[in-house]
């Protein structure tokens, strides 16, 4: 796995709405450009070393259907956890083989296909998960986490201490979902 460290002190975060609006934007358009491409296409590699493009496009529809909703992440989880055991895998590297194999039996046809109607499902889900942001009075690795969510506000504690090698405590307590395919690494 590779990991780029980047500065985030000087982004504003996207407020929700705008956030969704984008995700469902990025959906449709890597799914538009998985259209596009011709046969062959499907087998070159990518910039993540050791990724196919079909790779890449079967990791994004195994996160799509677990963006759904709980039931699916937790069947995500289950096995992922059952493919550590027996690789000894990273979390995320199993996490990447679990979502690639999930798709591996489809037709590139029917995979796009597959991909279109998780659009809305894989949106509407992440709507249903609680924005988490670090409290205003705590330090960055520090102190309280909130939930908001429907006007309701649940302090948790933070379950990350900080760390210089850690790079989620670098800017927030909490970790940054970036969704972006020019992120390399999860296999």
């Amino acid at each position: 796995m590779t990991t780029t460290a980047q500065d985030l002190t000087s982004r504003e975060p996207l407020a929700r709405p705008e956030a969704v609006a984008m995700g469902r934007i990025e959906y449709t358009r890597f799914v538009d450009g998985l259209k596009a491409l011709e046969p062959q296409d499907w087998q070159r590699p990518t910039d993540c070393e050791g990724w196919t493009v079909r790779d890449l496009a079967g990791h994004l529809a195994g996160a799509m259907e677990t963006a759904r909703g709980l039931r699916h992440l937790l069947a995500e989880q289950r096995a992922i956890g059952r493919r550590r055991k027996e690789t000894g895998e990273s979390e995320i590297d199993a996490m990447s083989a679990v979502q690639i194999a999930a798709v591996a039996a489809l037709e590139t046809e029917d995979l796009i296909e597959h991909m279109e109607t998780l659009v809305e499902p894989a949106v509407n889900g992440r709507l249903r998960i609680p924005a988490v942001r670090p409290s205003r009075r705590s330090l960055p690795g520090r102190g309280r986490r909130t939930i908001h969510r429907a006007g309701r506000r649940r302090v948790l504690p933070n379950p990350v201490r900080p760390s210089p090698a850690h790079p989620r405590t670098a800017r927030h307590s909490s970790p940054v979902l970036i969704a972006g395919l020019a992120r390399c690494g999860d296999r």
